[in-house]
């Protein structure tokens, strides 16, 4: 068992640490595609609940490196058809856990 007491603190991750567990994340949704379905399924509903409004404001809790939200943001004017697209706001929470890996 690990005493507290005697437990090295935590290392200072490097920019290496966040470059490398982004690249992994990103190998990982290339290949997996429950990523992939999850990100389109989220998008879909999101989509269908904000398909009259002309702002949107969304609050993610855990925003990790964020880029689920790119293809969001493409399909925005996309459904729009030529139409002003709505405003968006993303307040963005993020874990210590998500960007100091460990």
């Amino acid at each position: 068992m690990n005493n507290p007491a005697t437990s090295p603190p935590p290392r200072t991750p490097t920019p290496f640490d966040v470059i490398f567990k982004m690249g992994a994340y990103k190998v990982f949704s290339e290949v997996s595609p429950l990523i992939q379905f999850v990100n389109f399924t989220c998008n879909q509903a999101l989509l269908e609940a904000v398909s009259d409004t002309d702002q949107i404001h969304i609050v993610d809790f855990d925003i990790g490196f964020g880029a689920h939200w790119a293809s969001f943001m493409q399909e925005l004017p996309v459904r729009n058809r030529g139409a002003t697209a709505p405003s968006l706001r993303i307040t963005a929470f993020a874990s210590p856990s998500t960007h100091h890996p460990r």
